[in-house]
């Protein structure tokens, strides 16, 4: 594990072990700093040269031995290094506990946004109450088909063009009991602030409101005739 500016540490085991190829290091460092010292012509300068490169050789080794990079290493006795080394144990402990941290939060998270998701999914039962508020949200108004066609691969869908608050395309599932010539004219409810959809490939703009009965269903149209784009409430 690196830490800039730190011991290397792996463990307090193997920590302990590297004392010891530290020490030799440091030895190295000592005799190749007691050569230098007694460089007297060029000869000499040559000679330090090599053994410094020689050295330079034994710590690369020892340094792939320990599978890191030799660069912040701590020289001296193991009892005098009892307390850095609990404190860089400690620090190591804290860092390997944080991606675990972020990893448990970024799954209570995850749960929570299921939780949510599973709660908006849920069906609304057939007798809950909701607000006028809820209610108001529904915009419907008066329409009038004028045009009206099957949809190509369905024997149930109906594509009507309704003139309401514009013309809209809507497509319902009445086929099996109203042909297309019999819905041109009609008046309807429409509910007209759904989020278009497609459905067999045709993007509806609407729905039409029926009743139900054993036939199936039955168009829902005012008591009256009323203008086209009439709203609602």
């Amino acid at each position: 594990m690196t830490m800039k500016n730190k011991i290397y540490i792996i463990d307090g085991k193997t920590y302990l072990n590297h004392i010891n190829d530290e020490v030799h290091l440091y030895g190295l460092l000592h005799q190749l700093a007691f050569l230098a010292g007694r460089i007297k012509d060029e000869e000499d300068v040559f000679h330090v040269l090599d053994a410094a490169k020689r050295y330079g050789e034994i710590a690369e080794e020892k340094f792939q031995g320990w599978g890191i990079p030799g660069r912040y290493l701590v020289f001296g006795d193991p009892k005098d290094l009892k307390d850095l080394m609990a404190k860089e144990l400690a620090e190591l402990e804290q860092l390997k506990g944080a991606p675990q941290e972020k990893a448990e939060k970024t799954e209570k998270n995850a749960q929570k946004a299921q939780k949510n998701a599973d709660k908006k999914a849920e069906p609304m039962q057939a007798d809950a109450e909701i607000g006028i508020d809820d209610f108001a949200k529904v915009k419907l108004c008066v329409g009038r088909v004028l045009k009206c066609e099957k949809v190509e691969g369905s024997d149930k869908l109906l594509k009507s063009v309704v003139l309401c608050d514009r013309e809209r395309t809507i497509v319902s599932g009445i086929a099996k009991r109203y042909s297309p010539e019999e819905m041109v004219g009609k008046s309807v409810v429409a509910v007209i602030n759904l989020k278009p959809a497609k459905l067999r490939g045709v993007l509806s703009e609407g729905m039409l409101l029926c009743a139900e009965d054993e036939q199936g269903p039955v168009l829902i149209s005012p008591e009256q005739a009323v203008q086209a784009g009439s709203p609602i409430r």
